[in-house]
Formats: structure tokens, sequence, C-alpha cells
């Protein structure tokens, strides 16, 4: 019998992520309203985040306040 995840658990280029967290992250930023994240299955395959902002909210700097955050949760599978 195969049984499939029924977390929020992807993996991406020997990297197992966890989609949930990275939502989390994305929705801690000042600025964010909602977040949605998916595995696009390409080729090539990517992570795709759907971002919507409060109205007025600067965007720079985001980007990397971020993905430092991300970085150190991702485990190679």
């Amino acid at each position: 019998m195969f049984l499939v995840r029924t977390d929020c658990q992807i993996k991406l280029r020997g990297y197992r992520i966890d989609l949930g967290h990275v939502e989390g992250v994305l929705a801690a930023q000042p600025g964010v309203a909602q977040v949605y994240v998916d595995l696009d299955k390409g080729p090539p395959a990517r992570l795709l985040a759907w971002v919507i902002f409060a109205p007025e909210t600067p965007l720079t700097g985001l980007r990397g306040s971020w993905w430092d955050s991300c970085w150190d949760i991702w485990c190679r599978a």
C-alpha cells in the first residue's frame, strides 16, 4: 500500500520543504495580508508564492528577510 503525505512537505531539488512554514514566514513580514505557497512541477520544478500586501506597504527589503528565515529550516532529503 502506498501512503500519501498528510502534511504540507514537498521535496524540491533534494530538499524537504514545509510549505506551511514558508507561508508562516512570509505572512509574518510587515504589510503582508495573505500568502499562498505551492510547488510548480515545471519543468523546471520551483517554489511559487503569491503574496497580497496591505495597502500602502513598501516592498523594499522583503526578499532578504524571508529568505534568511526559510533557508535554516530546509533539510537535505
